[in-house]
Parts: structure tokens; sequence; C-alpha cells
């Protein structure tokens, strides 16, 4: 008899498939199949044919890392890639604890693990301390700084050991950065116990070397591995591992700014001042993470080399970071032979403090080539200013001009978030200008303009001196001559308002490369000062040298770049981003 192919997962399409197979042979084609039990029949081989290859195309899909669904064959390809998800993250802070006492000790000794509260959102916290701080009094004063405090109940759990070498964690919130192995010689009180390092590979590890290793386990859990005698030290059957971790709550305590300790310390009242709010706590890797960078974690070998090594392994690593970008030394003006310069731009704050840089550059030096120095600093900022005038058709629309206004605002701020915000990105005047055409079908077009901004803030009454890096090509208009009309200009550079001596002024290039403190009068313009600094068009430098300034409002001086085109191209160490403050949005309305 000869057979038939099943390609279809839809049971109506394997039941029509099947009764023509049927019909097909010459002991059923007189049957009925529609009204006699045979279409019973046929209903019970469909169905369990849809189950069959329902259930084989989900096992096919469960063997490839790109189709696999579930998280527990998910992190078995990743496995097979030596990538290891990461876990939960515990939010940590950096705190200085100052001290008073009236016995004035020879020293006070913060234990590791000193508890702190704070509160995040109405819902209350721990964090605790991952080391011992010892304070030796200075004047009276006893005190610490740069304290790290980390989010995350302690746990511990102990296992005898028996002839495997692999140990479950229970909980599936451990954060693994936290995990610390104590291996002790027997289970009694005075027992010889020897403490055991992580590994994530076995480069470089002895037969007697006291290592352990990381791996993902099913449901959602992880295990601790140890060597084998070969690759580390193999526990023997008597001895106890006691292993200690953190149980981390994810992203919910990031931006704790206040910590009170839990009680006193050695007997002693502690007082806490914050010097980093609390960030890095993350959730579990996602399923799309872990397919898109176990790949490349066995392309990169855990080495830090090229551009993209660095950003892969920073951003599978450090959760909070949104967005890398690393230039070479030797790019920098004056080069920097020997350094790799990365800018890290963390999630929901202003820079990265000097506790998360160390930690950063240390996890990359371990993975560059000894003569490569990585040096981490915080994301600059080539902020926009963007002036639109919005065209609309009152006859296809009731909205009114504040509705416009707030819809165009918002899309904006949209494409801010979508298509800026990261390093390498370029604001580009035509997919705005569409942005904004397209948030309201009564729009009828838009008149937008782009400008560079660099923030100044000058010390008041004192000579204050910047240099801003457009790292754009600048417009270059005629020169400005006197009894011109100053608004006919357009001026490649040119400041917000500030008081310079008494009078409200500004400062413009003349035209010619040369700045000038400016000021208006009934008749134009005045020049209050003819040099204060200069203007490279072609590279978009800006200096501005030895500027007295009275006063200014808001919290910086505002230095605007006219672009040579409507483009404005991001910097490899910029990020360009349009803040909400400098959007000015005129709308008019049309009948037509």
């Amino acid at each position: 008899m000869a057979g038939t192919i099943i390609s279809e997962l839809d049971f109506n399409q394997i039941k029509s498939q099947l009764k023509t197979f049927l019909q097909g042979q010459a002991q059923f084609a007189d049957y009925d199949y529609d009204g006699s039990n045979m279409s019973v029949l046929l209903d019970v081989l469909a169905y369990n044919t849809f189950q069959n290859s329902f259930y084989t195309n989900m096992a096919l899909g469960e063997m490839f890392l790109d189709s696999a669904q579930l998280r527990d064959s998910v992190v078995s390809h990743a496995k097979e890639l030596n990538y290891l998800p990461r876990s939960y993250r515990s939010s940590n802070a950096k705190v200085t604890l100052t001290f008073t006492p009236s016995n004035n000790p020879a020293f006070i000794t913060v234990p590791k693990y000193a508890k702190f509260t704070t509160n995040v959102d109405g819902k209350s916290y721990t964090f605790s301390t991952d080391q011992v701080y010892t304070i030796t009094p200075n004047s009276g004063v006893y005190s610490v700084s740069d304290v790290s405090l980390h989010e995350g109940r302690i746990e511990r759990e102990y296992y005898d050991v028996t002839a495997s070498t692999k140990y479950l964690i229970s909980n599936k919130r451990v954060d693994t950065d936290s995990i610390v192995v104590n291996v002790y010689a027997s289970s009694a009180a005075s027992a010889e116990v020897n403490a055991y390092a992580s590994k994530p590979n076995l480069f470089d590890v002895g037969s007697s070397d006291n290592v352990f290793y990381i791996q993902p386990a099913e449901l959602n859990r992880y295990e601790l591995e140890f060597g084998n005698d070969v690759f580390g030290r193999e526990p023997k059957t008597g001895e106890v591992v006691e292993v200690i971790y953190r149980i981390a709550n994810g992203a919910t305590p990031n931006g704790a700014t206040t910590f009170s300790p839990s009680g006193t310390i050695q007997g002693y009242t502690a007082t806490v001042t914050t010097t980093s709010t609390s960030f890095g706590g993350a959730e579990e890797e996602t399923l799309d993470s872990i397919k898109f960078y176990a790949p490349k974690s066995i392309q990169i070998q855990d080495r830090a080399v090229t551009e993209s090594d660095y950003e892969n392994l920073l951003k599978s690593k450090f959760s909070e970071i949104q967005a890398v970008s690393v230039q070479g030394g030797e790019e920098l003006n004056p080069p920097q032979y020997g350094k790799v310069i990365v800018h890290v731009d963390i999630q929901n704050s202003d820079g990265v403090s000097d506790g998360a840089k160390e930690k950063y550059r240390k996890f990359l030096k371990e993975r560059t080539p000894l003569a490569i120095d990585p040096v981490i600093r915080s994301p600059e900022f080539l902020y926009v200013a963007l002036d639109t005038t919005v065209h609309y058709n009152t006859k296809t629309s009731d909205a009114t001009n504040s509705e416009i206004d707030s819809l165009v605002r918002n899309a904006i701020t949209s494409y801010n978030l979508t298509y800026l915000n990261d390093f390498k990105k370029n604001a580009r005047q035509s997919r705005i200008a569409r942005v904004i055409d397209d948030t309201n079908t009564s729009i009828i077009s838009n008149d937008t303009e782009l400008r560079m901004i660099v923030d100044f803030i000058p010390v008041v009454s004192s000579a204050s001196s910047i240099t801003a890096d457009f790292e754009n090509s600048l417009i270059l208009d005629h020169p400005l001559t006197a009894g011109e009309d100053i608004n006919r200009h357009k001026p490649a550079v040119k400041t917000s308002s500030f008081s310079y001596g008494t009078q409200t002024a500004y400062i413009q290039d003349n035209g010619e490369g040369v700045l000038e403190v400016l000021t208006n009068t009934v008749d134009g313009f005045k020049v209050l000062s003819g040099n204060v600094g200069t203007v490279d068009y072609a590279t978009g430098r800006v200096v501005i040298r030895d500027l007295n300034v009275s006063s200014f409002s808001g919290s910086a001086i505002k230095i605007y770049g006219r672009p040579e085109t409507q483009d404005i191209i991001g910097p490899a160490s910029k990020i360009i981003s349009i803040r909400d403050v400098d959007v000015s949005v005129t709308v008019e309305a049309a009948t037509q």
C-alpha cells in the first residue's frame, strides 16, 4: 500500500489528507466518510497524528539554540558554548561610615556581612558589606570611605562530600558573583577550613588548586562543580562544603539613597553618608540575551581584543550597562599609546562612579593583552536643540494647538529613546521631520532646525575657560559687520544669554573664526569684548578663554553650534540626546 506524507500541523488539514489517502484505496473507495463511523476513526487518527507531529516539532525546535523556547533548553545550549547565563544581580551602593566613640579605641572593625537597611518605593531592603573594614582614628574621628554595600539576604548551605563533585544551589535568586565556598576537613567545629576560588575556565589550574566552577542547572538554578585532582582539587569523602551567597531582589532596590545600620557595630553607632546611589541590580538574563551573547562568547573566548569584544564582554556581564563605545588610545588627540578608552553609559545614571569604573577596569584587565591598559570613562553628551514650526490643517482635525504641540513633543521624545541615546548614533533632520509629520494626519508639513549644544558652567565673577568639541563641521556664514541686522546673520556659534558686567550679553562668532561678547541695542548690536575665543569651523572645536561672567540663569550657559548640514553625526565618545527642555514647538493652523 502506498503511503502518504502528512505535511500539515492543523487538525482539519491532517484529517483531509487522511481522507484523501483512504479514498484512493480500492478497499475504501465506496465509504461515506462524513456520515459513517469512518468519520470517528478519521478523527482519532487525525488527533493522534496531530499530537505526535506537534510534540515532534517542538522537540526538534528545542534541539537548536535559535529555535529553542524552553529556558532549560536554551541554557543547555549555552553551556555547550561555555557561556554562563547571568544570574540575578544584587544592587550595590557606596557609602562612608563615620564613628565618634567616646572611649577612643585603637581601631573599629566593620565585619563582613554587616547589615544596613534602606527603603525604595515604600519597601524595605537589606544591604550588607562584602568585606572587613578596619578603621583607625584621624584626629579622634573614625571614618572609612568607599564602603561597598550589596543588597540581598545572606544564605548558607552545607553539603556532605559524596562521590559526586557537583552541588546544586537551592535558591533560584542567587547572585553568582557573591558565591563564597569553604571546604572543612570534617563536620567538627574545630575542623581545618580551606577557601575555594571561582574559576571561569581550566587555564592555569593545577591538580591541587582549591577552585570551583559555576555551571547552569535545570529549573533556573546553578550548581557548583569541583575539580577531579587534575584540574583542581577534588573534595574528599568526609569533608563538608560550605556555600555562602546573597539572595538578590534584582532591579527593584536600585536607586536607594539613604542607609541605616541594623544596630550598632562593635557597640558603636555609625553615621552613614551615601556617596553612590545603589545601582546594578538586575533580573536573571533573558532568553533573547542568552541567544545573542552565547555564540559570541565562544568567538571571543573570554578575551578582549577587538572593539566588539569589549562591548560584548561588558554588556553580557553587567546588566546595568546600556551602551559602550571603545577607542584605541592612538586615536586620541594627543595619542595615548597602550591604552584603550572605554566609554560606558549606565541605565538611569548621569555618569559612572569611581567604584564602578574600577570594577569594569579590573574585569577587562584580566581579559586584555598584557601591554593594554583599559581606561573607563563616563559618556560625554552632545545635546541637540530642536526648533520646529508645525503646520496642520484645521479642517481635517479637531485637535487644538496645544494638543498638536503635546503630540509632537511626545513623538520627539520617542525618537530620542529609539534612535539616539547611544554611542555613534546620528540625528537625521529628515527622519525627525518625517516623525513629526507622521504624528497626526492633519499635519501638513514642518520646518525643523537642529543645533548642537554643549553646556558651559563658568565660575561666577572669575575667569573661566572651556573647550567644546562638537566634532561636526560648522556652518560658515559671511563675516559679521558693524551696522548689520544681527537677526539676518546665521552664526556658527552662539551662546545663551548671561550677565557681563552690568549688561545682558551673549557670545557669537564673527564669521572669521573669532568669538565676541555682544549685546543687543536699539540700533543693532554692540561688541563688549572683541576676542574671547576661537572657532574651528572644519572640526567644530570651540575654545572660550578667560570669560568673566557676572551671573547666568539655569544650570549652565548653553553653547549652540550650527552644523554645516542638518545631520548631526554622533562621535565615538559622545551620546547624542534631545532633552525636553531643548525642544521648541510652534504650531500654526492652516485651512488647506
